[in-house]
């Protein structure tokens, strides 16, 4: 697989004169040929020329206006070493995957050996959490009242 380093660069505006080219369209084409054979000499390779959009600001209050840049795209071979993963790991990407557990992380390529056992997770309801904060304080509360009223009158 063959890598590939880019050069990205801004497209000539105006065309340039030369000895024997006549009109504006071909002094914008002798512009553009300059800048790539400009480039091929140093090892570049033409791939294509793109127009993008870009956000700028201008005027007195700096308003953003969106206009089109248009730039050349050079490319030349390069001697890196491809990047590459080792995508085959025991356990794959699961998207179901709970990540509250308290397992240890798998950790790809090492042998890890795990001896202790997971804690359980034990999961309440809603209605369980606020049961188990209230009662002791539902308690002390009945408790308090029960001292502040007046004993029952005999009948």
């Amino acid at each position: 697989m063959a890598i590939y380093e880019y050069k990205v660069i801004p497209a000539p505006f105006s065309g340039k004169r030369a000895k024997g080219v006549k009109g504006s369209d071909g002094r914008f084409a002798n512009a553009l040929s300059e800048a790539i054979n400009e480039h091929a000499s140093a090892g570049w390779e033409y791939v294509r020329a793109e127009s993008l959009p870009s956000v700028e600001r201008k005027g007195l209050l700096r308003r953003r206006h969106e206009a089109y840049q248009n730039v050349l795209v050079f490319r030349r071979g390069s001697d890196a070493e491809p990047i590459s993963e080792d995508i085959n790991q025991k356990d794959g990407f699961n998207p179901f995957k709970r990540f509250g557990s308290k397992t240890p992380p798998v950790v790809a390529g090492a042998d890890v050996q795990v001896t202790s056992e997971p804690e359980p997770i034990v999961e309440k309801t809603p209605k369980a959490v606020v049961d188990d904060v209230k009662k002791p304080e539902k308690e002390a509360i009945k408790a308090e009242e029960r001292k502040k009223l007046p004993s029952k009158p005999a009948d």
